[in-house]
């Protein structure tokens, strides 16, 4: 709590001893000046006085008196406290119409559900947890307030909407006490979660369902109070207490719950207060043993003075509600109200004497005071004329009366005159008592300014002293240590006692001819009102001589009097008119017989005393009583909001007329821009409130734009962090992210959502980010057999999709593995690859495709196609049997099986379901017969090159191609032939022959001796043209032939 506060308290009493009775005070409206109510929480300020929460308002107690907090200081939704929380930020009230949060600098905000996020209006609990989050429990849930941002518990985690308790416990959870059990809810995950905990599911552990307080003590046992008694949970096991098993337990009726710093754990109950005390002993205070009243609310431990403070609720009749205080010695005070009889709680000039507003008229003087009314004549007292010039009052409060016969004192009780014989040679309009035996006067016009130091007058005249610049006079004030200011046509002159000083406008003054003084004792300030009214009003300030001009204060006429009112409040006459110029916030208004009921034109002279102005006029002497009557100006919910919302700032209290400084005539105003708030209000009576300013500040709404490191496109493999240009308290990102960074390397749409330090909100733009990768989508379309028996690979290919080559992979027969073997340009070439290391006769061999695109990075490998591998036998009845490795990579619906004469001339013959792999010709031609098998491809392959046209269909995928020769003869083909042909022979069973080939001249020129097959691929070496004969035999059978070599 800010000093400022602690001295706003003390302003609240009047300082008197209470009574006491044996080791028992009860202070009540009956004995202290508490008023009577029910009390239902206590909380203790850091200027050791506490705060106190009744059913009628707040109270505050100082240590001997009881005042009820002004609505101005404490404005409150309802009169009807629930609970009182002090927080590191500042105290909150809960009451039955919303709460008031008052802030460390005093200023008030009032929350209610019509204008906030309010769950529910009567509320019973309120508790800040460590990170600044505010939990109000209502009668309709729970709500949580987060900056200027609202919240709520979701309903089906409550056992009962209804709460009437709540706490945050150490591990920052939050225990929630309703009707039907309590509830322990978690949202450090982002998403509420509860734990509820009921009488059943503890093993009657809960005493009670209906749960009326929680607490947790120094240890972080949760203590519960029930109507049923009190339990006890250290998180894992349960104690339950009642009159039954403990024995000093008040009542089962539980409250609440305090701790002591000692350990002590204090027990409010229906029937006075248990201690269980930290030895382990149970204790209990109630009307039998000194208590005054049973039915206890709350207590509270004072660091001021160790004490317990009690507070009491009961609503029975004959109550002895009020406050108990329990000493560290053991013995109380009850303040309660049983015990004591303590009952329940047409003039011309004016001037201050005390507290009574004098006023001078042309026959005399009227006196208006606590004791009454008089009016001073020279018949009835000892004035010494009854036509009075001015009024002023002595700093001993006595009251100076000029007259037109020279200048008395009077001190309430008797009068002193002086004139001529003290030296007092001329008639004077203007007089001024600069202590009680001083004073100054002029006639205003010729004679100077007398000065009469309680001996002797002395007389200044502008041509024999320095720094009266005239003799025209219009004001005389008294300043501190019996000074004086002189208000002139020609300037300012202050006197000290001795000598003068001279201020016009070289010294900072508008205008030099001063029309009106007044000094504000409080704010150690002389006011000056100018003759020409467009100057206003000005200040001086008399230790450094510093002046301060007011044009917000300028009427349109000569300012002729003026009053000090409170807090900076001036009010002044000016022609027909009077106004209240609020300087601090530089405000001013116009009063006249239009909108008051004054009842003249004439106004001769104003007083400010006791918060009411006095105004004397042509016609009577009026009285605005409790003008300055404070209201109260406060926010619906936070001072402060974000651009595109408002604020709305409302009134307290029944009036007539409200007008507030922005030209609203509502009881409330909904303001969307930073401004200073308040109002004017006029009840039925016509009197006037003045409110205090509520400063409402509308923030800028932050701007989320985004900054990345790279382009919104770029290479795979790299990095793209984005950010906000500036530094936020919150971040929200679309993909979950709550950095204040995301860094992209994959697609993405991101937006980010911000909330900076005052809990405004942005929403970036939405961003594509589109990362360069290899196009994944090109994969082996086909994989066949070329004409030189080479494997064969076909794919289809994507044009602008950033492709630099494709790369071929080649299974490894030894690891399995998929070995790199070459690379293909994306672009200028048919995607076609022959592997020129590979024979389709031999085996069948794996394959698969990567993409490389133009940032160096590869794909993954695509799906893997496997080449078919035909082989042939011969049956025992000379048919041909087909065997060969399915095609993988492709869905195969049938394989084709072609046969023919010789490579290039090959048809169908028949085909056989994907499931098989075998086939047997059993009418298959005498001679050199050619095999293949064919499958046709589902998809179409087109390899183009980027234009169309340019590239054959690959419709269909073969294998390697098989001859077989049924005849007992050998056969070459081609024969002739220039470099290379085949032979081939018959040899079902693959039986070992040897090869023997003879020029023509019968020399052998080539052998093999292990031949195992049913062909043999001869190649022509250096071998030179001309005829050959070759044999071919296993020992027991000779095969012989002729060839030409071209």
């Amino acid at each position: 709590m800010t000093a400022r506060f602690a001295t706003l308290i003390a302003l609240f009493f009047a300082f008197n001893a209470s009574a006491q009775s044996d080791c028992w005070d009860n202070l009540n409206t009956q004995n202290s000046g508490i008023p009577a109510s029910a009390y239902n929480a206590i909380i203790e300020v850091d200027t050791g006085e506490y705060l106190l929460g009744t059913e009628n308002g707040l109270v505050l107690y100082n240590g001997s008196t009881f005042n009820f907090v002004k609505a101005s200081d404490f404005p409150l939704a309802s009169q009807e406290v629930l609970t009182i929380e002090r927080s590191a930020s500042g105290i909150y009230i809960g009451t039955t119409a919303g709460y008031t949060f008052i802030n460390d600098i005093n200023q008030a905000s009032l929350f209610k559900s019509q204008f906030t996020g309010l769950v529910g209006d009567s509320v019973r609990a309120i508790s800040e947890d460590a990170f600044g989050r505010v939990w109000v429990g209502t009668e309709s849930g729970v709500s949580i307030k987060t900056g200027l941002n609202w919240s709520y518990v979701p309903t089906s985690l409550l056992p009962n909407v209804s709460v009437q308790d709540l706490i945050v416990l150490a591990d920052s959870s939050v225990a929630v006490a309703t009707k039907d059990g309590l509830v322990v809810i978690n949202d450090q995950s982002g998403t509420f979660t509860g734990t509820t905990y009921t009488k059943q599911n503890t093993s009657n552990g809960l005493a009670n369902d209906d749960i009326k307080s929680l607490y947790q003590d120094s240890n972080g046992t949760l203590w519960i109070g029930t109507l049923y008694g009190v339990s006890e949970f250290d998180g894992s096991s349960w104690t339950k207490y009642n009159v039954s098993n403990t024995i000093g337990l008040a009542s089962n009726d539980i409250r609440s719950f305090m701790e002591d710093p000692a350990g002590n754990l204090y027990i409010c109950t229906a029937f006075g207060l248990t201690t269980f005390t930290n030895s382990g002993a149970v204790t209990h205070s109630y009307s039998m043993n000194g208590l005054a009243e049973n039915l206890l609310a709350q207590a509270l431990y004072s660091a001021h003075d160790s004490s317990i403070y009690l507070v009491s609720n009961n609503h029975a009749a004959g109550n002895n509600n009020g406050l108990h205080i329990l000493s560290p010695i053991g013995s109380y005070q009850n303040f309660e109200r049983e015990n004591t009889g303590m009952p329940s709680n047409q003039p011309l000039h004016l001037s201050a004497m005390g507290s009574s507003v004098v006023s001078g008229f042309s026959n005399g003087v009227f006196v208006k005071g606590p004791q009454g009314i008089a009016q001073l004549t020279d018949q009835n007292s000892a004035l010494p004329a009854n036509s009075i010039r001015d009024l002023s009052q002595d700093n001993n409060g006595n009251l100076w009366v000029l007259t037109s016969a020279g200048m008395t004192k009077w001190d309430g009780a008797s009068m002193t005159n002086y004139g001529s014989a003290q030296g007092l040679t001329s008639s004077y309009f203007l007089g001024e008592a600069l202590s009680d035996s001083s004073f100054l006067v002029s006639n205003g016009f010729s004679s100077g300014v007398v000065y009469y130091d309680g001996s002797t007058a002395t007389a200044y005249k502008s041509f024999n002293t320095t720094g009266i610049p005239t003799n025209t006079h219009n004001d005389l004030e008294r300043m501190p240590n019996g000074g004086a200011a002189i208000a002139t046509t020609s300037g300012l002159s202050i006197f000290d006692g001795s000598s003068f000083t001279q201020y016009q406008t070289s010294a900072g003054l508008p205008h030099n001819n001063i029309k009106s003084l007044k000094y504000d004792w409080s704010g150690n300030i002389l006011w000056l009102g100018h003759a020409n009214g467009s100057y206003g009003l000005s200040s001086m300030n008399p230790v450094t001589g510093t002046i301060t001009n007011y044009s917000a204060s300028a009427p349109s006429v000569a300012i002729s009097n003026i009053a000090i009112g409170n807090d900076s409040v001036i009010f002044y006459i000016a022609g027909s008119n009077y106004y209240r110029f609020d300087a601090k916030n530089d405000s001013l208004t116009t009063f006249n017989s239009s909108n008051t009921p004054l009842s003249s034109t004439v106004l001769n002279d104003i007083e400010y005393l006791n918060n009411q102005l006095w105004i004397a006029t042509g016609t009577r002497l009026h009285l605005v009583d409790d003008f300055e009557r404070s209201a109260v100006a406060l926010t619906v919910g936070d001072p402060a909001t974000c651009d595109l919302d408002s604020v709305i700032v409302t009134s307290l209290g029944n009036y007539s007329s409200i007008q507030w400084n922005n030209g609203a005539i509502s009881d409330y105003v909904s303001v969307d821009t930073s401004v200073s708030l308040g109002y004017v209000a006029q009840d039925a009576n016509g009197c006037f409130y003045y409110s205090n300013q509520v400063d409402v500040t509308i923030y800028p709404n932050p701007i989320a734009d985004l900054f990345l490191t790279n382009d919104t496109t770029f290479c795979l493999g790299e990095n793209n962090t984005i950010s906000t240009w500036d530094y936020f308290q919150d971040y929200t990102w679309s993909d979950g992210s709550t950095t204040d960074s995301v860094d992209v390397i994959d697609n993405a749409t991101l937006w980010v959502s911000v909330m900076d330090t005052n809990g405004c909100f942005a929403t970036s733009d939405t961003i594509d980010i589109n990362v360069w990768k290899p196009y994944e989508e090109d994969s082996i379309c086909i994989l066949t057999v070329d004409t030189s028996n080479h494997n064969q690979i076909i794919w289809n290919k994507t044009k602008d999709v950033r492709t630099f080559e494709y790369r071929i992979y080649k299974q490894n027969p030894t690891t399995g593995l998929m070995d790199y073997v070459a690379s293909h340009p994306a672009s200028g070439v048919l995607s076609v690859w022959s592997d020129v290391n590979s024979n389709a006769g031999v085996t069948s061999t794996r394959y698969a495709i990567s993409v490389l695109d133009s940032c160096g990075n590869e794909s993954e490998l695509s799906p893997i196609h496997k080449t078919m591998h035909l082989t042939i036998n011969e049956g025992i009845n000379g048919e041909v049997n087909l065997i060969w490795d399915g095609y993988e990579g492709i869905d195969v619906i049938t394989y084709e099986i072609w046969r023919g004469s010789s490579p290039k001339q090959m048809f169908k013959i028949d085909d056989v379901p994907a499931a098989n792999f075998t086939y047997t010709d059993l009418n298959a031609p005498v001679g050199l017969v050619f095999y293949k098998i064919v499958v046709v491809n589902p998809y179409i392959c087109n390899p183009t090159v980027g234009k169309t046209g340019e590239a054959d269909n690959y419709g269909t995928t073969e294998s390697n191609v098989v001859d077989y020769a049924l005849t007992d003869n050998i056969i070459i083909y081609p024969n002739p032939f220039k470099q290379q042909t085949r032979v081939v022979w018959s040899n079902p069973d693959l039986e070992s022959y040897s090869i023997s080939i003879y020029d023509a001249t019968g020399r052998l020129v080539m052998y093999d001796p292990d031949v195992p097959q049913t062909y043999y691929e001869l190649s022509r070496g250096n071998l030179p043209s001309g005829v050959y004969a070759i044999e071919i035999t296993n020992g027991e059978r000779l095969l012989k032939t002729d060839f030409i070599i071209e």
